[in-house]
C-alpha cells in the first residue's frame, strides 16, 4: 500500500507544477527612435503561452507573438503584453518604455541674397532643436559645387546665376531634417563701363564736349563724372565746357542698384 500511495502523490505533484499561468515578459529591438519609427518586439514570456495580446500605447494592438508597430508621433509610450495559456494569463506593462523624438525644425537666412558676381554671402542657421534633443551637426549645400559643415557658414559665388541653398541638420538622437530655398541667391554679371565724347569744336578755350555713357549692367545705374578740371556731374550723358586750354583725364564711375560697381 505504501508504494501505491507514493505513486499517486507523485502524479498529483506533477500535475500541479505543469498547470501554471505564464509569466509575461518582452523586449524591444530598440526603445528610442525618430518619428516615424518601426519598433520590433520579442515575446520572452515563460510558461509556454499560447496567446498574446499586445497594446503598444499608440492606438495599435496585436495578437502575434513577436509583432512590430510604427510610432508616428513623438512622445513616450507604455507597452503592455498579456500572455495566456490553458491555465490562465499574466500581464506586464512597461511604463514610458518607448521614446520617440521629433526632427529638428530647419531654417536659415543670408545676410544678402542679391548682388553681382563675385559675391560673398554669410549664412546664419536659425534651426530649432526638437524637445529633449540638441542639434549637433550641419551640412550646407550652396548650389555652386561647395558646401560647409559649420553651423553658420560663408561662401563666395564667382559666377552669375540663381543658386538654391540647402541645409541638413542632425540632432544628438540621430534625427535629421533638410530645408531648401530654391533660387535663394540671385547674382547678375558685373558692369561693363564705357563712354564716348565728341571732339572739341575749337582748339581754344572755352570749348564744350558732349559725353555719352555706353555703360551697361544690371539694375538701375547711377553715374559720377570727373572731367579732370575740378568739375563733376551725375548726369547720364553730360555736356561740359572747359574754360582753360590743357589736357584732361576724364573718369566715369558707375554704380548699380544691385551693388555692382
Amino acid at each position: 500500500m505504501k508504494n501505491v500511495f507514493l505513486f499517486f502523490l507523485f502524479l498529483s505533484t506533477g500535475v500541479v507544477c505543469f498547470a501554471q499561468a505564464p509569466g509575461a515578459n518582452f523586449s524591444a529591438a530598440q526603445t528610442a527612435g525618430c518619428a516615424p519609427v518601426v519598433i520590433n518586439f520579442q515575446d520572452l514570456s515563460t510558461g509556454s503561452p499560447t496567446g498574446w495580446q499586445w497594446n503598444f500605447g499608440n492606438g495599435s494592438t496585436s495578437t502575434l507573438q513577436n509583432p512590430s508597430t510604427t510610432y508616428f508621433t513623438p512622445g513616450t509610450y507604455t507597452v503592455t503584453l498579456t500572455a495566456t495559456n490553458g491555465s490562465g494569463s499574466n500581464t506586464l506593462s512597461r511604463s514610458a518604455y518607448i521614446t520617440v523624438y521629433s526632427k529638428p525644425s530647419v531654417n536659415f537666412i543670408a545676410n544678402d541674397s542679391n548682388g553681382c558676381a563675385p559675391f560673398s554671402v554669410q549664412f546664419t542657421d536659425l534651426s530649432s532643436a526638437a524637445p529633449g534633443t540638441t542639434n549637433t551637426s550641419w551640412q550646407w549645400d550652396f548650389g555652386n559645387g561647395t558646401g560647409a559643415t559649420t553651423q553658420n557658414a560663408q561662401t563666395t559665388f564667382s559666377a552669375p546665376g540663381n543658386y538654391t541653398i540647402s541645409l541638413k541638420v542632425t540632432s544628438d538622437k540621430g534625427c535629421f531634417a533638410s530645408f531648401s530655398k530654391p533660387a535663394y541667391i540671385k547674382l547678375t554679371g558685373g558692369l561693363q563701363l564705357g563712354f564716348t565724347n565728341t571732339p572739341p569744336a575749337r582748339c581754344r578755350a572755352p570749348f564744350t564736349v558732349n559725353f555719352t555713357n555706353t555703360s551697361i549692367g544690371p539694375g538701375a545705374l547711377t553715374y559720377f563724372w570727373d572731367f579732370g578740371d575740378g568739375n563733376t556731374s551725375t548726369q547720364q550723358n553730360p555736356l561740359h565746357t572747359y574754360t582753360a586750354s590743357g589736357s584732361y583725364s576724364v573718369l566715369l564711375a558707375v554704380t548699380s542698384s544691385n551693388g555692382c560697381t
